[in-house]
């Protein structure tokens, strides 16, 4: 399906609506939208399944986004391949209460800067279990629950950068940027498991130069998971404002010991990659 006019899929407010992508492509005739070609709109609820195993997806050529959405919805992707712009998902800053689910499927961008695979400056949770996320950063959160169980995420650019920005992404280079935006809501990132690649895999400014209440609100959880310094990275976490969070993990360079939440020990493997537990 090629959208050729400037009207965009929406769901009807308050729709239940399910899509088997079957192996097909739905994609746009560079129309430009300042947004995603298939909007979650307001109280709706969207799953996405490809009975053909992955083959199907959505792709917007020059759209920012090929999925957005929008306040007090719910989405829920089990498989496909995602493609936009600027973003392959994206949130909204003014659009809050959103519960994402990804399952499965791939996230990719057309842009070469500042174009992280997956945006969520909104309040609302999202929640990742596999599937493969990739951008110039693999995720910016800048409000809102984020938390990661399984599946693999990348930044692809070098080095990480941070940049002040009321209305858009902040930061590139990190497989998660974790960065208060203007609204100073709560920011919340657990890892349980899963794949980070980055300069930094993890990377959490104040690029808005926030007050420490508002910073304070801003909380970080390494509980499981492989962490991967990439492209010379040096600095596998960096956290501008907090320490001792990390409680467990697998890491390619040695984080420094500020980050290691007490009784829990740093060691390194006969792989020489560096462990995090309980220490007993």
């Amino acid at each position: 399906i090629t959208l050729e006019t400037k009207t965009r899929l929406s769901l009807s407010i308050g729709a239940k609506v399910a899509i088997d992508l079957n192996g097909k492509i739905i994609t746009e005739n560079n129309l430009g939208f300042s947004g995603g070609i298939l909007v979650v709109s307001k109280d709706s609820e969207l799953t996405i399944n490809d009975s053909s195993n992955g083959n199907g997806g959505i792709t917007a050529t020059n759209s920012y986004a090929a999925i957005q959405v929008d306040e007090n919805s719910k989405l829920t992707i089990n498989n496909g391949n995602f493609t936009g712009y600027w973003y392959a998902l994206s949130g909204n800053g003014t659009r809050h209460d959103t519960e994402i689910t990804i399952n499965d499927g791939t996230f990719k961008v057309v842009a070469t800067s500042e174009a992280p695979g997956i945006y969520h400056p909104q309040r609302g949770i999202m929640t990742i279990n596999g599937g493969y996320i990739e951008g110039t950063l693999g995720i910016e959160i800048r409000s809102g629950k984020l938390i990661v169980n399984g599946g693999t995420i990348v930044g692809t650019v070098a080095p990480t950068s941070s940049n002040p920005n009321g209305s858009g992404t902040t930061s590139e280079g990190a497989g998660i940027a974790i960065a208060q935006h203007t609204t100073k809501l709560d920011l919340n990132v657990v890892i349980n498991g899963g794949t980070i690649k980055g300069y930094s895999a993890i990377y959490q400014t104040n690029p808005q130069k926030n007050d420490q209440d508002s910073i304070n609100k801003v909380t970080l959880e390494l509980n499981g998971g492989n962490f991967e310094a990439i492209n010379d990275g040096k600095q596998v976490v960096y956290s501008e404002n907090k320490e001792a969070f990390i409680k467990g993990g697998t890491y390619n360079v040695a984080p420094e010991t500020k980050y290691i939440s007490d009784c829990y020990l740093l060691t390194e493997t006969t792989d020489g990659a560096f462990k995090v537990n309980l220490n007993t």
